[in-house]
């Protein structure tokens, strides 16, 4: 996540469940189909109940993080081209 964050150039923010994706989709399937209405009032209570695990902070200068960025690239097209 810290290389994602340097590459990017802005702060990345980690769940504090890292199954969060999984969490939501049957969370959504749940209130879709009627499983879990009066159990949860909708999108906006289950919004509140997300928490950050962790931040991280993009602490390399603008020419490092275009040059990691650069090499990436290069790794993944000779991967593709392989």
């Amino acid at each position: 996540m810290q290389f994602q964050a340097e590459l990017l150039g802005i702060p990345v923010v980690r769940p504090e469940s890292v199954e969060t994706t999984a969490l939501g989709a049957g969370v959504l399937a749940g209130l879709t189909s009627g499983v879990y209405s009066g159990v949860y009032s909708g999108l906006d209570e289950l919004s509140a109940m997300w928490r950050i695990g962790q931040r991280f902070e993009p602490s390399l200068a603008c020419a490092q993080s275009a040059e990691l960025m650069a090499r990436r690239e290069h790794t993944v097209r000779q991967s593709i081209a392989a």
